[in-house]
């Protein structure tokens, strides 16, 4: 390409927050006994560090490298995410699995300019973040549907 892509920020900032999404579900995934939670977690945790993957490298094959920056959050998600103490269910919670939000991909596609590679990568993308929040919020409920286990914060339940 011999101009600037206007869509390059997007992808930067998709390989970005994948890539430190991966970190904090990898520390989680190290944490849980659960095999409900790790089944679920796993799946992100690999889908996430893809992402960022596939992002990064679209960005090289159009001719221009990524610029990585940590997200002013980044430290407090992982710390948290990665604390022992806290329960799966607690985790989930504090991501924002407990409560119904927008669709954050509504306007992804608003820009015509997006190339037949690149837009096939963003719809790969969408497809499967909507999937992850789909599987999130049914581990959120399970978690919530079970009773009460005291001495395992894996499994602890919301009151």
């Amino acid at each position: 390409m011999t101009t600037k892509p206007t869509y390059l920020g997007l992808l930067n900032a998709i390989s970005n927050g994948e890539t430190q999404a991966a970190g904090y579900f990898t520390a989680w995934l190290k944490l849980t006994n659960d095999p409900d939670v790790r089944s679920v977690v796993r799946i992100v945790a690999n889908r996430e560090a893809e992402h960022g993957l596939a992002f990064e490298k679209r960005i090289l094959e159009l001719g221009y490298t990524l610029i990585e920056r940590v997200f002013p959050d980044a430290a407090e998600k992982l710390a948290y995410l990665s604390d022992p103490s806290r329960s799966d269910l607690d985790r989930l919670l504090f991501l924002g699995y407990g409560e119904t939000r927008e669709d954050p991909f509504g306007g992804l596609f608003d820009d015509h300019s997006i190339d037949p590679q690149t837009g096939a990568l963003l719809g790969r993308y969408v497809a499967e973040e909507r999937d992850t929040i789909r599987r999130l919020r049914a581990l959120t409920a399970l978690l919530r549907s079970r009773p009460q286990q005291s001495g395992d914060p894996g499994r602890v339940a919301a009151e």
